[in-house]
């Protein structure tokens, strides 16, 4: 987000290298962003790690106060992509399901898009599963998930025909964290939003 609409009281904390991310509650997650050169890649390597919340009237509560070795913490960034720009594809690929079940089997696909497999840990790894655990589990074994899911890169190659920029953005979004008590997407990294740019127009 733009720092100039930050409050005064989350203000203060701002310093170089950090990003600030809305919360529905009205906080602040403060995101550490760095990036480094990777050899023959056109794109800097980006890594984020969250920091901690800001509260308007407890200040600054690092992470480690807040969850225990990331416990609270879900892949957003990537699914939310999928999501939000090839959800349409994928449910009409979904052949012979009604709206909920080709749902539940895009979600399942996109898990599986993410970690390569479904099962009891990576269910609970992304926000694209959460309140959807049952579902998936009853589809996750089914071709048409396991088709959905290959389908995945293919749609994102379409409308990004860079190989080196479809990998960056994938790596960049792959980090974008939401925590679980607090599970609304924010808004992407401002690297990927960059790469996104030169492509046309995603949500």
């Amino acid at each position: 987000m733009n720092k100039n609409d930050l409050p005064q009281w989350a203000r203060k904390y701002d310093r170089k290298g950090v990003t600030f991310r809305k919360k529905p509650d009205g906080s602040f997650a403060l995101i550490e962003v760095k990036s480094h050169r990777v050899p023959g890649k056109k794109n800097p390597a980006v890594s984020q790690t969250y920091l901690g919340t800001v509260y308007s009237d407890r200040g600054f509560v690092p992470a480690f106060r807040e969850a225990e070795s990331s416990s609270h913490l879900l892949e957003c960034g990537l699914s939310h992509f999928v999501l939000s720009n090839f959800r349409r594809d994928l449910v009409r690929a979904a052949f012979n399901s009604g709206p909920e079940e080709a749902d539940t089997k895009v979600r399942a696909a996109v898990l599986l898009f993410l970690y390569g497999r479904i099962d009891d840990v990576t269910l609970t790894l992304s926000a694209v599963s959460l309140g959807h655990e049952e579902g998936i589990r009853k589809v996750k074994d089914g071709k048409s998930v396991l088709s959905l899911s290959r389908a995945i890169p293919k749609l994102i190659g379409e409308r990004i025909r860079d190989r080196d920029d479809m990998e960056d953005l994938l790596l960049i979004l792959r980090q974008s964290m939401v925590d679980r008590r607090c599970p609304e997407f924010s808004g992407y990294p401002e690297a990927a939003l960059r790469i996104m740019e030169r492509w046309g127009s995603f949500r």
